[in-house]
């Protein structure tokens, strides 16, 4: 019973127990593996299409504001050139009537003026008139002879002087008319050059007006510029984007590959395992079959000996202590034996796992050496040269990824 514990740690099912585990624990690391590609290019499918769908609605958007604004921009233009039109052309009929009025003033002064002139020739030629039958007058009065005719010359002077009266108070009366028109007349004038000077002001105005809106449509003109900018840089980052999901699903598709081709070798290796097993337990029966042989008659030699000895000095054991000498005593040469079909078990067991292990990492290396292709631009061509069941083998996680593992 001891000797059968001591060979349990090195028996078939132990070592099959260990070879489970290690194919266990493979299996569940490619899994995982697999699973975190999966969902690796699930999060990457969303948010691709997410960006796809952001950039798409921001492109439409800014297309939309963008005619929007240069509806804006030429209503805008056309309605201030209109406006400008109409105030220009309305201020250039009032300064245009103005002049008008201007002119007309002026010939109006200068009727007035030679009116005036006129009547203070006539203002002279009546006083010279007046003195000239004063003097008459005069000498009829100092005449006595010519009392009559002195006194026609009073009457025609008196109705002279009237005559000239009424044509003063006439001429006064015109001349203060023509006096109130001049000063209405200046005051128009002022007005209509106020009227110029605020027309000029106005002018200047609207072409700082003009400039302003120059220089807005400038600023316009330059955001809408930075905006095409900004869609072309979108719709870049949109191809680059398409290409690195192509690029991705190529890997993933790699990945596919790669993944069937290595359960495929794992069952391949099972069954090769299995036949190895088979082989080994036969070639173990056969050796313990061998060894057994060839130690029976030693024992039964050394067991006849033992017997003779005790039957000579008397002490013959009982049957039941025979039997527990057949099960209990080893002799030597046992030991030895069972040393030896320990160490070549062990020996045999560990040449043939390392055998095989070593079989299927060079076959796995040389597969995917030979079917990820390196490509400008991926970084597969280190990760293909990996193992995946290497210790040493990490994947690569992305940022903000969710990892659902089981």
């Amino acid at each position: 019973m001891g000797g059968q514990e001591i060979l349990q740690p090195y028996s078939d099912r132990f070592l099959w127990s260990k070879i489970y585990g290690a194919m266990k624990e493979m299996l569940l690391s490619q899994k995982a593996q697999i699973e975190t590609l999966i969902n690796d290019r699930d999060f990457l499918e969303s948010y691709v299409g997410v960006q796809h769908e952001q950039w798409t609605a921001k492109e439409h958007f800014l297309e939309s504001r963008i005619e929007q604004m240069k509806k804006e921009q030429s209503k805008a233009y056309l309605m201030e050139s209109a406006r400008l039109d109409v105030m220009v052309g309305s201020k250039e009929c009032e300064a245009r009537l103005y002049k008008l009025q201007l002119e007309f003033a002026e010939s109006e002064l200068e009727a007035i003026r030679t009116c005036i002139d006129s009547l203070s020739t006539d203002m002279g030629n009546l006083k010279e008139k007046a003195d000239f039958a004063a003097a008459d007058d005069v000498k009829q009065i100092v005449d006595p002879s010519g009392s009559s005719s002195i006194f026609d010359g009073e009457s025609e002077k008196d109705f002279a002087w009237n005559q000239f009266k009424k044509m003063e108070s006439e001429y006064l009366c015109l001349v203060k008319y023509k006096h109130t028109e001049v000063d209405q007349a200046k005051l128009a004038a002022e007005k209509l050059q106020g009227n110029v000077e605020k027309l000029l002001l106005s002018l200047n105005e609207k072409e700082e007006i003009i400039i302003k809106l120059e220089a807005e449509r400038a600023m316009l003109l330059s955001d809408v510029r930075k905006h095409a900018e900004e869609v072309e840089k979108a719709n870049n980052n949109m191809n680059r984007l398409r290409l690195d999901m192509d690029e991705l699903n190529f890997i993933a598709l790699e990945k596919d590959k790669i993944v069937a081709n290595l359960r495929e070798e794992l069952c391949k290796l099972k069954i090769d395992l299995k036949k190895s097993s088979l082989k080994s337990s036969s070639s173990l029966n056969k050796i313990k079959s061998e060894e057994l042989t060839s130690t029976m008659p030693k024992i039964h030699l050394q067991k006849c000996s033992s017997i003779g000895v005790r039957k000579s000095s008397g002490k013959i054991p009982s049957p039941n202590h025979r039997t527990s000498s057949r099960v209990t005593t080893k002799t030597p040469a046992s030991e030895d034996v069972h040393k030896r079909f320990k160490k070549n078990d062990r020996n045999s067991n560990n040449n043939t796992i390392q055998q095989r292990r070593t079989s299927s990492m060079v076959a796995f290396t040389a597969h995917a050496s030979a079917d990820v292709p390196v490509s400008k631009g991926s970084s597969l061509s280190s990760l293909g040269k990996r193992l995946l069941f290497n210790s040493d083998f990490k994947i690569p996680k992305l940022r903000n990824s969710r990892l659902r593992t089981s």
